[in-house]
């Protein structure tokens, strides 16, 4: 097993690796400061590349802080401002979810549980607007 570091001097970030035979397995990111400027950024990936109206549709989701980190994160989806449905993150920040979208609703999504130290903006994230159809 070796720790390989990344990023110059003075960085404080060390990404932990094993090595395995010839293959590199990323476990850990680790920061060594205390950084009171971590935001929250949450990235949206439907299935098909775009929402579509009235056709379901697994929407892939990941939650990172503006330095690259990946955030552990339970959230509330809403259509318009109705609360839908409850979801998380796994430890690396990323997550599934299903959707038929509608053709008048508009979707985000909050955050109500997250480490400590991270913003969160307590307007949530929008998801992108449905198509009417597709190509």
């Amino acid at each position: 097993m070796s720790a390989l570091v990344s990023g110059k001097p003075p960085s404080p970030v060390v990404n932990i690796k094993i090595k395995h035979d010839k293959d590199f397995v990323f476990l850990q990111k680790l920061v060594f400061e205390e950084d009171t400027n971590r935001q929250l950024q949450v990235q949206f990936y439907p299935e098909s590349g775009h929402l579509l109206n009235g056709m379901p549709c697994r929407v892939g989701w990941k939650t990172i802080t503006n330095k690259e980190e990946p955030v552990p994160v339970k959230a509330v989806l809403f259509k318009d401002q109705a609360a839908i449905d409850t979801f998380i993150t796994n430890e690396w920040g990323m997550g599934s979810f299903l959707l038929l979208p509608e053709k008048t609703a508009a979707y985000h999504v909050k955050i109500i549980s997250s480490p400590p130290g991270i913003r969160i903006d307590p307007m949530g994230y929008k998801l992108p607007p449905a198509l009417e159809k597709g190509m």
